[in-house]
């Protein structure tokens, strides 16, 4: 604030003062952004390498999320992309013999199904630690809870009280599930506006509005992907393998499917390293 009369350089020095605060908060936004960023990629690597299958089911999440949040008018379509991408990072918390277990998939003992009801609770605690990722480490808590207010974590959250971006992941989650045993998604989205009790009908009716995405990401394709052989030294970021890669005794140090991203490239050039890959390695056409 500046008091009249006020005299020209009291003026001037009050502008740049103003333009080098601007300067100052301008940079802090664009360094808190590329360090968010960055951990997001991080975690997203450590995923991809200690269970592709939990990366790539985020990674299906994620461009459905995105599309269910436009629907139901999110503005910050970014945070329900980044809490379906890492709504598992907390198996790596588990215990190996755990970690690529699934609720609903597998046979579990008592203290593995413990575990795994908790799996939004780590997965939640470790997102927390991040600046900026509030809203996004509470919709990972609230992934498995039932829209009248049932299921983990156990508390009086219920219905419109429960984050929206958590009602899409639990949906979204459940139809994963269910399509992951083949069955029909038309016919599982019906189902689900019928169990009014789990699922907020809005989200499941944004879920009937996306279906032919749905469909087309969560279907295995009708027809054979075209591939070509590589070697070790030619395997690229972006691309994806169509075969496991495994050394010469049978070991398997990564999954066909995978997307080859930096965490992955250096795992696979580590092992190379100390012992024989089989090569060449299928990856598909671009």
């Amino acid at each position: 604030m500046l008091t009249k009369p006020c005299n020209v350089q009291s003026f001037y020095k009050a502008i740049e003062d103003g333009l080098r605060q601007h300067e100052l908060i301008t940079v802090e936004k664009s360094l808190l952004d590329q360090t968010l960023k960055g951990a997001v990629h991080m975690l997203g690597d450590i995923i991809s390498v200690m269970d592709h299958g939990a990366f790539g089911r985020g990674h299906k999440m994620a461009i459905a999320a995105r599309e269910i949040a436009k629907i139901v008018g999110i503005k910050d379509l970014w945070e329900v992309e980044v809490a379906a991408t890492l709504a598992e990072i907390g198996r790596v918390t588990l215990p190996g013999a755990v970690s690529h277990k699934r609720l609903g998939i597998t046979q579990n003992t008592e203290a593995e199904t413990s575990l795994l009801t908790r799996l939004p609770e780590f997965s939640a605690r470790l997102l927390s630690q991040i600046p900026r990722l509030e809203t996004v480490s509470k919709a990972v808590l609230y992934q498995s809870k039932n829209y009248d207010g049932s299921g983990f974590p156990d508390d009086r959250l219920r219905e419109d009280y429960i984050p929206m971006p958590a009602r899409i992941l639990h949906a979204l989650n459940y139809l994963v599930l269910e399509s992951e045993k083949e069955r029909d998604l038309e016919i599982i989205l019906d189902e689900m506006a019928l169990y009014n009790k789990k699922f907020d009908r809005i989200v499941v009716e944004a879920c009937k509005e996306i279906l032919p995405l749905l469909q087309r990401i969560l279907t295995k394709p009708l027809k054979e992907v075209a591939k070509k052989k590589a070697l070790i030294k030619d395997l690229a970021e972006g691309q994806r393998l169509a075969s496991n890669i495994e050394t010469k005794d049978g070991i398997i140090i990564v999954n066909a499917g995978t997307i080859l991203r930096p965490a992955v490239l250096q795992r696979i050039q580590n092992f190379a390293t100390i012992m024989p890959i089989k090569e060449p390695i299928e990856i598909e056409q671009d």
